[in-house]
C-alpha cells in the first residue's frame, strides 16, 4: 500500500517563523504513477480529461492512485509564504518517492 503525503506550511516572510502546519494522507491503493510536466503527450491527456479548464502549464506533476484518480500537485503560482512538499509513503511509513 501507498500514500501520498501532503505537507503544508505557512510561514511568516520577515521572519521565517512558521505560523501553521497542515499534513494530509492519501490512500493511493497497492499502485500508482506519477506523471510529471514535461509537456508529454501523456500528461497534457490527463490534464485534458480530468480537468480541461486548467492551465496544464501551472502543474508540476499528477499522481494517480490505483483507481485512476488523479492528484494535481503543485500549481505553480506567484511567490507565496506557503512551503509545499509531496512524498509517497510505503505502508511501514518508511518515503518510498519525493516528488
Amino acid at each position: 500500500m501507498y500514500t501520498l503525503r501532503m505537507i503544508r506550511e505557512k510561514i511568516d516572510r520577515d521572519t521565517g517563523v512558521e505560523l501553521s502546519r497542515s499534513e494530509t494522507n492519501i490512500n493511493l491503493g497497492n499502485s500508482y504513477s506519477v506523471i510529471k510536466n514535461t509537456n508529454t503527450e501523456e500528461f497534457l491527456k490527463q490534464v485534458k480529461n480530468f480537468y480541461p479548464e486548467i492551465d496544464a502549464r501551472k502543474v508540476r506533476v499528477i499522481v494517480n492512485d490505483e483507481n485512476n484518480f488523479a492528484w494535481f500537485l503543485d500549481f505553480i503560482q506567484p511567490k507565496t509564504e506557503y512551503v509545499e512538499e509531496f512524498f509517497i509513503m510505503t505502508e511501514n511509513g518508511k518515503t518510498f518517492e519525493r516528488l
